[in-house]
């Protein structure tokens, strides 16, 4: 009886009939390279790389089939649960609609299988594929900045941008390109190969606040076509476009007022003092002399002889100056439509001190006086003189006429 030889897998250890050119266990091949995996050649061939994958693959087959089975099982698990939901859904409407089911569907179980998963499947494709769309937009006036998802796709026109998106919001912002436009923000559904959308752009309006003093004006707002645009009482706000408009502002017992507001895309407060109408009066001046007039420290020119000024009611300072010395200075009461006489006459005081003396009349310091002989022009009337030099004082009453002149002289000490 022939002995049987039997060799040994140097990968897996079992025993294998000598004629055997693979391994019963890990079917791996018998052959001279197994023994030396890469033997000692310059060249590699493409044998010699087979069989060292081989051996890599025999040595590390547990670790490979393990995700392997994981794979199976998750693919088994994911088509037990769409059946069973399937077999769920028709169970529960079967329950449901059960004479209906049993007398019409029934007999056509398999299509109804069929026809849920092909809208299930339908459903499914829908979501997964994505498809070009080409959007256009055009804003009036153009020259808008137009965003998708914050996301800029250029200034109006935009012509044919390319987007995968079936929804999206829509925004058009001209404010970054041309001031006085208002933002907008417009969903928009892109169910077609190619979209095209018009929009108007609505001019921004800013707050106007309109305030007067006193409070209660009647607050009119008109275009520069003198078209009215706004009416309220004071103090009101209004919210205007950009430009220049007219405001009218009224009140009873008050002056109206005109002016113009510009509204330079921002807020504007506008501030305004109503007054009162100024009612008149006035003086009329009869004067002997050539003077100055003034009035509350205003010049009001020269009168020769007579003069009607007109003046506002109240009170108010006169003074009359020839050259630079003041002739006459009092306060007056203006009424309305009044007008007060002052007839002024005037006299000459001749007047002098030896070696010198201070002169006061009517108590007031009127200068220092020289020998030399000083005129003084004062208004018709008495008037007290004092002449002061040191402790030495001499007092006289003089009355001034316009045709008598009046002389004095003293001599001190």
């Amino acid at each position: 009886m022939e002995k049987v030889v039997k060799k040994k897998c140097v990968f897996c250890g079992k025993l294998n009939h000598s004629s055997s050119k693979f391994c019963i266990s890990c079917k791996l091949p018998f052959s001279n390279l197994i023994k030396a995996p890469f033997p000692q050649t310059t060249r590699i061939t493409k044998v010699d790389i087979k069989t060292g994958f081989l051996i890599i693959l025999s040595k590390y087959r547990k670790w490979i089939l393990i995700p392997i089975s994981f794979l199976k099982l998750y693919i088994n698990t994911i088509y037990s649960v769409s059946v069973n939901f399937i077999r769920a859904i028709f169970m529960f409407f079967k329950r449901i609609f059960s004479e209906v089911l049993e007398k019409y569907l029934l007999p056509t179980k398999t299509f109804l299988f069929g026809f849920i998963f092909l809208v299930i499947f339908a459903l499914i494709v829908n979501k997964a594929v994505v498809y070009d769309r080409y959007l256009s937009v055009k804003t009036i006036p153009e020259g808008a900045d137009v965003f998708i998802e914050n996301i800029k796709i250029g200034i109006s026109p935009v012509t044919n941008f390319l987007t995968k998106k079936k929804k999206a919001n829509l925004e058009i912002n001209k404010l970054k390109t041309v001031k006085g436009y208002m933002p907008q923000t417009h969903p928009v559904k892109i169910n077609e190969d190619r979209v095209f959308l018009e929009y108007n752009l609505e001019k921004e309006k800013y707050p106007v606040d309109i305030i007067t003093d006193p409070p209660g004006a009647i607050a009119k707002i008109s275009d520069s076509e003198e078209n009215e645009l706004f009416e309220n009482l004071t103090p009101t706000k209004v919210d205007l476009e950009h430009g220049i408009y007219n405001l009218k502002l009224e009140k009873q017992g008050y002056i109206p007022m005109n002016t113009t507001i510009e509204v330079d895309y921002k807020e504007v407060t506008i501030k305004r003092s109503l007054n009162k109408p100024i009612k008149y009066g006035g003086v009329n001046l009869k004067l002997s002399i050539g003077v100055s007039v003034f009035i509350d420290g205003r010049s009001f020119g020269s009168v020769a002889k007579e003069r009607k000024i007109r003046i506002a009611e109240g009170r108010h300072i006169i003074t009359l100056k020839k050259d630079t010395e003041i002739l006459y200075e009092k306060e007056i009461i203006i009424v309305e439509n009044i007008y007060l006489d002052i007839d002024l006459k005037f006299g000459v005081l001749n007047i002098s001190a030896h070696p010198w003396a201070y002169l006061y009349i009517d108590g007031r310091l009127f200068g220092e006086l020289t020998p030399m002989t000083e005129e003084i022009i004062l208004p018709e009337g008495s008037y007290s003189i004092l002449l002061k030099k040191g402790e030495e004082q001499r007092k006289k009453q003089v009355v001034i006429t316009p045709n008598n002149p009046v002389n004095i002289h003293e001599i001190f000490k």
